[in-house]
């Protein structure tokens, strides 16, 4: 591995002292890929209620699906965009392999923020007609603006859940630190089982990742 390397890896974590050598760089991120590791496999294995049935996140797919699979998306982002049908299609088969729980980031554009809490209370308020809001904002133009969150909410008759972002404050900024917290830092990805998949890829890609469960990171 070359320092370089290293040095991205240990950005923005506390720096060692002054004078390591390599030895203890390469030493240092091997400890944290470690505990890194050891951090996602916890999770997929007592699956915490607060961050995988949180009731306050939406949810794609069956209810009683024995697995949960985390997607960090963003309503601005172009690739979250093209992987929605993606999940859409797995979520919607009989034989769904997981259900689906959006972890809604707002890194693209200050409008995430918007249609983030658009969609939050649209789940919390209007749950028959979330699939419809969600799918007119994976398809809206970009960026999503104010009014064209008015337009999408008048065509999906959500006009009720209409909200500043401050609306879904708490539960943005929960999201925003677990993908801190799994070193999430674009989107779209998904944790399945112990491991981060970032990127696209297709239905039969994605479902035969999830079926492979329990997965190392």
């Amino acid at each position: 591995m070359q320092r370089r390397q290293l040095l991205t890896l240990l950005a923005g974590l506390p720096v060692l002292a002054s004078g390591a050598s390599l030895s203890d760089l390469e030493a240092e991120a091997a400890r944290r890929r470690a505990a890194y590791r050891d951090e996602l496999r916890r999770l997929a294995r007592e699956t915490p209620v607060a961050i995988y049935d949180n009731p306050l996140d939406p949810v794609l797919g069956p209810a009683a699906a024995t697995r949960s699979v985390l997607v960090f998306t963003d309503y601005n982002c172009p690739y979250c965009r093209k992987l929605d049908p993606v999940i859409a299609q797995l979520a919607g088969r009989a034989d769904a392999p997981a259900r689906f729980v959006l972890k809604l980031l707002t890194i693209m554009d200050p409008g995430s923020a918007l249609a983030s809490a658009f969609a939050l209370r649209v789940w919390q308020q209007q749950p028959r007609q979330f699939s419809a809001a969600h799918h007119a904002l994976m398809t809206g133009p970009l960026p999503l603006t104010t009014a064209a969150l008015k337009q999408i909410a008048r065509q999906s008759g959500t006009q009720a859940s209409l909200a500043e972002a401050d609306a879904a404050a708490a539960t943005l900024t929960a999201t925003q630190q677990l993908a801190q917290r799994l070193q999430v830092y674009a989107t779209p990805s998904l944790l399945i089982g112990a491991r981060i998949m970032s990127g696209m890829t297709d239905a039969a890609t994605l479902r035969q990742e999830i079926v492979r469960w329990p997965m190392e990171a």
